[in-house]
């Protein structure tokens, strides 16, 4: 299906969105929400970014899916979850090595499979 061919160029544009994005969303959920707001407004709001990293990605691909762009939007969800580690690094929890990243890729998979 044409939906899941992906050009090469389309792949290195999703690759920097997602990087950028997986920045972004560290800085902003490690910065701002945990902080502010708790562990539990984290969980969900990772669950929210992927979802709009993975549309963003899709967007930025034309909006194309498949495997190698799940597996692209998911190395911008583990780029954003190290990113809130290092920041609560003297105090890291289970909740930010383990379920952050879990519940993220899978966000991210369920949208772009």
């Amino acid at each position: 299906m044409p939906q899941y061919e992906v050009q090469t160029h389309l792949l290195l544009r999703a690759l920097g969105v997602a990087i950028l994005m997986g920045i972004l969303g560290g800085f902003v959920i490690g910065f701002i929400v945990e902080p502010l707001f708790g562990q539990l407004f984290a969980v969900i709001s990772i669950a929210a970014w992927a979802y709009l990293l993975a549309e963003t990605v899709s967007f930025s691909t034309n909006k194309k899916r498949g495997p190698k762009l799940t597996i692209i939007a998911s190395s911008g969800i583990l780029i954003c979850s190290i990113i809130i580690a290092l920041m609560h690094l003297p105090f890291i929890s289970l909740l930010d090595l383990t379920l952050l990243p879990a519940l993220g890729i899978y966000m991210v998979y369920s949208r772009l499979r």
